[in-house]
Order: C-alpha cells, then structure tokens, then sequence
C-alpha cells in the first residue's frame, strides 16, 4: 500500500519493483488493489454540487464515475460551449503533468470517431480534463439492445478501428479499449473516449506497477502480464470487443484475472456461428503473439469497411469458382501479413516544401535581425511551419487510405484532394523561403506571413471539393495551372516584404494567364491576390473591383469557399473602410450562406462571424457583436493560438463596452498571455492585448489602467518605425486617459503627434482621426484654450457625422462634447439640440449608465440657463439631475455625483 501511494524511499521501492518483475502473481495482486485504489479515489471527487466551479467550468450535473474518476455536464463560459469535464484524483505531481500531456497529445486527433479534447488543467483538488459532450449512450448499452445485422456491426467497427488509427497516427494509445469506452451519438456515430488515461492511473500508483491500467476482461496478454502497451495491444483489446459485439460474450472464459492470464497462454476460442471473414479478422487480431497481429489499425479498418460491403454484382453472376478465389485471396493475403502500404509516400512533397536545413536557416536569419521581438517571432514561425507541414502529410496520406485502403473514395475525388494540399504544399515552400531569408520588415510582418498559410482543413471538405468545376486533365494543363498559383504565392510574398508594386505586377500577369486556361477556380484566386495586394496598398477602389471579379469567377467555378473568403474581403473592404454597412451585410448573408453545409470549423466561417460582429459594434450594438465573437471561438481549435488570443481580445472589448469588465478582465488577461507566448513581449500585438485590458480598468482602477497604457505604447514605439498608424492609435489611447486622469497638459503633445500621423496615413474623415482631433480639442479646452479647444470638437463632430451617421455613439460623444463647451460659454441655446440629441443616441444605443449620466447632467444645465424654452420647467431639470445622481452614486463615482449636488444646491430649482 506504501508502494501504491509513492511513500517508500527509493531503496525500499526498488525492492518491492524487482519482486513485481520477477514475481507475475504479485503484480496481479497489484493491478488489482491499484484499481480498487483510483476507483475509491474517483467516488471522493463525486461530492460536487450543481454550480461548483472547476477552473473556467461550471459543473451542471454529473454524468458518471469509473475507475478513472467522475464526468460531469459543465459549462465554458470563454467559448459559451457545454462539455464533458472529468476530474481525477491523483496524488503525485507527475499524473497531473501526465494527464496534461496526454490531452495535448489527443487535443491534435480530429477524427469523426473520436471524441475531441478541448483543455486540460490542475486544481487544488483535482486534473482535469474537459471532453467534447456526446448525448448518447455507450457501445456496451447501445449493443445491449436491440440486435444489430452483422453488416451493420462491421460498418460500425471499421469508424471505431479508423478512429483508433488516427490517433495512433498522432503518437497516441489508449491503453483500455473497451465497449464503456466508446459513445454512440444520437446519429450512430460511434465516438472513443478516455485516450491514454489508463497509463495516467497507472503512473498515478507506480510506473512500474503498469497492469494496473486497463481493464483486465479485455487487455493484450502483453499488457495484462507484462504491462506492455502500444497500438498492437489496442487491437486485441478492439478484437475482444467485436467478438464481443458478434456473439455475446467474451472470447474467453475466466472469473479472475488470474484465470485470464492463464487462459491467454494457451487460448481455446468458440468460433462456431461466425461468418469466416469475421473468424479470419478476429484470429489475426486476437493472436496472442504481437508480431502476429495487423500492421496497423487502418488495415482493421479496411477489412472491415470490405465486410460490410455487400458482393459486387461481377461477383455473383461469376460463379462459386470466382467467390472461392476471392475468398481464397483475402484469407491468404490475412495470412500472409500486410501488403506494401500503397501511401507511405504520399505526403513526399511536403518534405521539399519545409525541411530541417529550411528550419535552421530560419532559425539564424530572425536571430541576425535587431529587433526586440525577433527570436520569439522566429520560434513561432517554426513551431507553425512545422506544424502546417504535419497537417499537409497527414491529408495527402488521409486521402490517399480512402481511395487505396479504405475504398471509401473515388478517383477522381482523390484527384481533389490531393490538387487542393498541393496548392497549400506551394504556399509553404514559399513561405517558408521567404521567412528564410527574413528582414527586419519580413520578422515585423510574419504574423501575417503565417496567416496566409491557409487553412489546411478546406482539403477534407469532400462536398465543397465535388461541387467544384473539374481540374485540367491535360498534363500541359495541369502544369500551367500549377505556375499560376505559384505566381499567386509569390505575389502574395509581397504583401509581407510590402513590395505591393511588384505583387500587384505579378498578381495582374497571373490573371492573364489564369483566363487564357479557362479554369475559373483558379482565376478565381487571382483575382483574390490582386485584390488583397491592392486593399493593403490602400487601393480601396481598386480593390473592392478585384474583389467583385474574385466574387463572379468564383460563381462560375463553383469555388464555394473561396467565394467565402471572398465575401468577407468585400464586407471588410464595404462595411468598415468605404462605410457600406447594407452592401457590407450582404456580403456577410452570401458567405455564411455558402458554409452551411461545409465542413466544421472553416477558419474563414470564424472570420466571417468576426466581420459581423465588426459591423454590429460600430453600430453600437455590442451585445450582438459579443454573441457573434463567441460563436467564432468555438469554432477554432485550440491549435491555433493567434486566432484564438484575438477572439479572446474581441470578446474582451466588446464586454468593456457594454459595462461588464469584470467579466472582460479575464479573458483579456487570457489574450495577452496568449500573445505573449505566441510572439513575446515585446511585440505589438501583446502591446494591443495591454491596451485592452488597460480600458477594461480604466473605470475601477485608473492609474493601473494609465500605465498598461503607458507600457503598450513604449513597446509599440520601440518596435515599429516612426510616422506608422499604429504609433498613433497608441498614442491617441495614451492621451486619452491622460486628458480623463487632469493631465491635459501632458496629453496634448501625444495627442498632436497622433493626428499628424493619421492625417498621413489614414483615409479622410476617418473615424480614429476624428475622435484624436475630438480627445485633443477636449484637452485644449482643459488647458485654458477654448477657441481651438472648440474648433477641434466641431470638426471632429461633422466628420464622424459624415463616416458614421447621426445615430452613432462616437457622434453622440462629440456632441456632448461641443453641447457641453457651448453651455460653459454661456450659449445654451445653440448647447442644448446637440445635447438633446446626444442624450436620445445614449439612450437608444444603451450607452454606459455613468455616460447617459453626463448627457442628462449637461442637458439639465443647459435648460436651467437663461433663456430657457417655457417647455423646459423644473420637473425636467430635476428629473435629469436626480437620475443622473444616483446613476453615478451607484456606479461608485461619488465626486461626479457631489458635483450634481453641488450645481443643485446653487440652481434652487423651486424658485
């Protein structure tokens, strides 16, 4: 029992391991009492309530307990997702460690038949780790029922053995495969659950107590005497299942593990009403010899997948002479172990495109250049390259298992496919020499370099990829097609270099050649390049017209997810630069149109919710933005680190604008420890993550919030050149909150310094240039220089009215502004329309409490001046002062609150 629990020093232990490998009896003893042990310790982490939080989640009910520990429904409120959450009690530091790794390790499985790992962690009491939630019973119950046709029983084992193939594709076994351990959904789908956990118990006691994981009844017999465990060993435990499923029982007869492991040694297995190709499968999977076994589980997989296929028609009008050889040809091919694996090199091409001398050569080029974020930046480029050259090998290899394995896709879909990953493998090699040779320019611009990977993931979406116009056959074709996209490839290289003249050059000549093909898809794509080259040299006309041609060669090929991408460029380009919103929501409606029947998880569906949601805010609708930026976090993975911290941040923003920045403050922190992990901190996209979380803290915490300010805008200035328009954004925050803190004086410098910047480099009238021109104007006045204080304020108001229209927050803060500085000079009557008006918008857009107090206030001054409309009596003034009053009050700003006081008890409102 010491041994189990890890108190023996290392001298007594080592005794007790060199009994256990020499005595086989003993270890049985120990497996036993070991899995007495975690079951006991699952039953004390039963005791949570409804509400109980474990980490982010919020456990809702309990769904079950095993040996392993206790599953609850629990909510996710980052994501807004349902999951499965199962917690484990283990003692030693290394099984939480464990439990972690080996969800990372399953975290990167996405197969249908596998249940998905979204997040793992450690609390006080317990690890962790939190499942996608399938409504549905396990294959144990599910078989319990009603009897299902052999056929049915073998198709759904071929999605069980494809499952347990891809994820020991990813370096996973799961070590107890067994009919509790498989969840059937509400469709049929079979989904396998608790990868590589047995082995986290089993550390959890003692590694070299290994029986202990597993479940007895259907371990190898390697694992159950010796506790061996790897892929082969799953098989067998699959094998005992099916059998299982087929017949009714077990294949062999024991009460105890004991009698197990000896019926193992010299195995008697009842084959009797068993069709022969199950017999065949099952004696080859169930051999008690490892080496005896499949080569793999894809190969379980495909003979299944051929047993549940009913005979081909050539065979049955062949005769008995023709089934007996088939027959005769499958039995000895079982026999005689697997043939050459027909894909080993499909994903040969990746290797040319992403090599480990490429990866050194990176490595040395980001550490030559002086920049303060550099070798974080490069680390990550590496780690993304590395991990998009994985994802390319395992597609080409994926599709190529369907068409010559698996027998579960065409020829010509295969054909798809595979043109689809070329065209990313095409991506990479460019890249990848690109980043190879980096710069200061190419280091400050590789987030977007790795953006423009693509997303791999388009290549599985089997529908998207039929509906499409047919590729070229004719090899001289095929070959031009394929220097068209890498044209398109190195013209988008531009974009990271910012040669923009050269990429657009090379972009148009693409086009030409791509309409003299007569291959819409891939004009298609050049005319996407060109538009996206000619949007970033802010060519905005010229871009919106590449787009519109993108849109409608898009149509004709039939390209359904490039016309996506497509739609969101255009609602980008319509909605927040040309200031379209109606044009800009019609492109929105078109491309989330096209992905309602594509495959889960399309990075450009996330963006498309993104862009929306961007539309919604700039409304002042943050409350629909915040549900949109939410549903675009649960559709990325976890995997991708960057898309995630911006989602977190956007999530983050909008809860800031609609009053809940407690709840914003997490998440914002999550963001920018993301971002600093992904690119260091000293890169402006971490400094964009502080600015964030500095206005989430502005109201409750104003000198923190100042010096988040203050730090984003040092790393910013440090890591960009001077006159960029991001250095103005920094510095128009910065002074902000120094104008809101009393600091006018030492706002303005910041604040003029930004405006220079953006009158250079931003389109006129632009919304971030009139607000500095606003914030600026607001400190002058501060300062004592009220005429240019004033002048600044009516011109920032007329150009966000003429950008933004009447009814936007931003133009109702300038009003109030301007309807404010008028009522100090005295002129009510010109202050209070504006400020009538501004009060109407800060209602009608559900503005911040403590903001629609200020309109009140300010309107209730105007009216109480002279020459005030006889409309205007003292019930209205005192209405506005006394809600604005306890508006404040209530939001804890007791000196705004005094200062209404103050003004009422001066301006006696019953005289």
């Amino acid at each position: 029992m010491a041994y189990l629990a890890g108190s023996l020093d290392a001298e007594a232990a080592a005794v007790v391991e060199r009994e256990l490998d020499a005595c086989e009896a003993c270890r049985l003893l120990v497996a036993a009492v070991g899995r007495d042990w975690h079951r006991a310790a699952a039953e004390r982490t039963a005791a949570l309530a409804e509400g109980a939080m474990v980490g982010r989640y919020r456990i809702e009910g309990r769904l079950g307990a095993g040996a392993m520990g206790v599953v609850y429904r629990a909510y996710d409120p980052v994501v807004a997702r349902t999951v499965a959450l199962k917690l484990i009690s283990l003692t030693a530091d290394a099984d939480a460690d464990e439990v972690q790794r080996e969800a990372r390790a399953m975290g990167q499985v996405n197969h249908p038949a596998v249940v998905r790992i979204y997040d793992a962690g450690v609390t006080p009491d317990h690890v962790y780790v939190a499942m996608e939630l399938i409504e549905g019973p396990t294959l144990a119950a599910s078989l319990a029922g009603q009897p299902r046709p052999a056929r049915a029983l073998y198709r759904l084992f071929a999605d069980i053995a494809a499952g347990l193939a891809a994820a020991h594709d990813a370096g996973v076994v799961h070590r107890d495969f067994k009919p509790d351990n498989v969840l059937v959904s509400a469709d049929g789908t079979p989904r396998v659950t608790d990868f590589g956990l047995a082995r986290v118990a089993e550390r959890g006691a003692r590694a070299s107590a290994p029986q202990i994981a597993g479940t007895p009844a259907y371990m190898a017999p390697e694992q159950l005497t010796a506790g061996r465990a790897d892929e082969r060993s799953d098989q067998y435990s699959f094998a005992v299942t099916l059998y299982e499923a087929l017949v009714g029982r077990r294949p062999l007869a024991a009460t105890s593990v004991t009698e197990l492991a000896l019926a193992m040694q010299q195995p008697v297995i009842d084959w009797a009403g068993l069709p022969r190709p199950a017999r065949t499968l099952l004696a080859r999977a169930l051999a008690a010899d490892p080496a005896a076994r499949f080569g793999s589980m894809h190969e379980v997989a495909a003979v299944l997948r051929r047993m549940a296929s009913p005979p081909r028609w050539p065979w049955v009008m062949g005769g008995l002479a023709g089934v007996a050889g088939a027959t005769a040809v499958l039995t000895l091919a079982l026999r005689a172990g697997a043939p050459a694996d027909p894909c080993a090199d499909a994903g040969r091409e990746v290797d040319a495109a992403w090599s480990p001398a490429q990866a050194a050569q990176l490595a040395r080029a980001y550490a030559a250049v002086a920049l303060p974020y550099s070798a974080q930046v490069g680390t990550t480029a590496r780690m993304t390259l590395d991990a998009v050259a994985g994802r390319l090998r395992t597609g080409f290899t994926d599709a190529c298992r369907a068409t010559h394995v698996q027998h579960t896709q065409s020829a010509e879909l295969l054909d798809r496919r595979t043109q689809c990953l070329s065209r990313g493998v095409v991506v990479l090699a460019t890249t990848s020499t690109l980043l190879a040779a980096a710069d200061a320019t190419i280091v400050a611009n590789t987030p977007a370099a790795l953006a423009h990977l693509g997303d791999v993931d388009t290549c599985d979406d089997v529908a998207a990829l039929s509906d499409e116009v047919s590729p070229p056959q004719a090899p001289a074709t095929r070959a031009r097609v394929r220097e068209v996209r890498q044209a398109l490839a190195d013209a988008q290289a531009a974009m990271i270099t910012t040669a923009y003249a050269d990429g657009i050059a090379r972009a148009t000549a693409a086009i030409t050649t791509a309409q003299q093909l007569d291959y819409r898809p891939v004009e298609a794509e050049a005319w996407f390049t060109l538009g996206l080259l000619q949007y970033a040299s802010r060519a905005t006309a010229d871009a919106r017209a590449s787009f519109e041609k993108a849109a409608l060669a898009a149509v004709a090929g039939r390209s359904r997810l490039v016309e996506a991408q497509v739609r969101e460029q255009l609602a980008e380009v319509l909605g927040l630069t040309l200031q379209e919103p109606a044009a800009a929501e019609a492109q929105l409606d078109l491309g989330l149109a096209l992905l309602e029947n594509a495959r889960p998880g399309i990075a450009v569906h996330a963006q498309l919710l993104h862009t929306r949601a961007a539309l919604l805010a700039a409304r002042g609708d943050h409350a629909e933005a915040l549900a949109l930026h939410r549903r675009a976090l649960a559709l990325l993975p976890d995997t991708a680190v960057a898309a995630r911290a911006g989602a977190l941040q956007l999530i983050g923003d909008a809860l800031v604008a609609l009053d809940r920045a407690a709840e914003a403050r997490p998440l914002l922190e999550q963001s920018a420890a993301l971002a600093r992990a992904h690119l260091g901190d000293a890169h402006p996209t971490y400094a964009g993550c502080l600015e964030s979380l500095a206005d989430a803290r502005r109201a409750t915490d104003p000198d923190a919030a100042l010096a988040l300010l203050r730090q984003a805008h040092d790393i910013i200035a440090r890591a960009l050149p001077a006159g960029s328009s991001r250095i103005a954004i920094a510095k128009a925050n910065l002074g902000g909150v120094l104008v809101e803190r009393g600091r006018a004086a030492e706002a303005v410098p910041y604040l003029r310094e930004a405006i220079a910047i953006t009158a250079r480099t931003l389109p006129p009238g632009h919304p971030a240039h009139a607000v500095s021109l606003a914030t600026l104007g607001k400190a002058l006045w501060a300062g004592g220089d009220q005429a240019e204080g004033l002048a600044l304020t009516v011109q920032a108001a007329a150009l966000l009215q003429g950008s933004l229209g009447p009814d936007h927050p931003y133009v109702a803060g300038a009003l109030l502004q301007h309807g404010s500085m008028l009522s100090d000079l005295r002129r009510y009557a010109e202050a209070r329309p504006l400020l009538e008006a501004a009060l109407a918008t800060h209602l009608a857009q559900q503005m911040a409490p403590e903001e629609v107090a200020d309109a009140q206030f300010a309107l209730a001054v105007a009216l109480w001046g002279p020459g005030r409309p006889a409309a205007a009596g003292a019930a209205r003034v005192d209405e506005l002062t006394s809600s604005a009053e306890r508006t404040l009050t209530g939001a804890g700003l007791a000196d705004r609150a005094a200062a209404i006081v103050t003004w009422r008890a001066a301006h006696p409102l019953g005289r």
